[in-house]
């Protein structure tokens, strides 16, 4: 799914979900604060998920970690770490105690979403990027 589809498809999906709007915060992300989690992170993260960090950053219909006062994003990757494989960020949970995360190859994050179950220590692929993964997680609520 391309940007724009992606976010049409999120601006819709706000206008058809009464209260949806409020769900989101306006705590965007400069681009010096995306080479900041890059940096602590040690990971180049995908651009799918680098622009929605840019353009939105917290969306609580899914429990993508934020990025700001809490700075979460660390928190819970240091949470994960006692089953989480150290080629994984994740950037999400389900509220299971489960992480939806990026593969790192070579410093880089894969577009690829995968989710690793806390546990039985599997991992399984969840989406081709961070867009199909966003729109599959809002479509399961209808």
């Amino acid at each position: 799914m391309d940007e724009t589809s992606f976010y049409s498809f999120l601006n819709i999906f706000l206008l058809e979900n009464s209260g949806a709007e409020d769900q989101t915060e306006d705590i965007r992300c400069t681009a010096d604060e995306i080479r900041h989690i890059e940096k602590e992170l040690g990971v180049i993260l995908p651009q799918h998920y680098k622009t929605f960090l840019e353009r939105i950053n917290f969306f609580r219909p899914i429990n993508i970690f934020r990025f700001g006062k809490a700075d979460n994003i660390f928190d819970e990757n240091d949470r994960a770490r006692d089953f989480l494989a150290e080629d994984l960020v994740a950037f999400a949970d389900n509220g299971c105690g489960d992480y939806y995360c990026f593969r790192i190859e070579n410093g880089r994050a894969t577009d690829e979403v995968l989710i690793s179950f806390h546990d039985v220590e599997s991992l399984e692929h969840a989406a081709d990027d961070f867009y199909s993964f966003v729109v599959a997680q809002l479509e399961s609520f209808h």
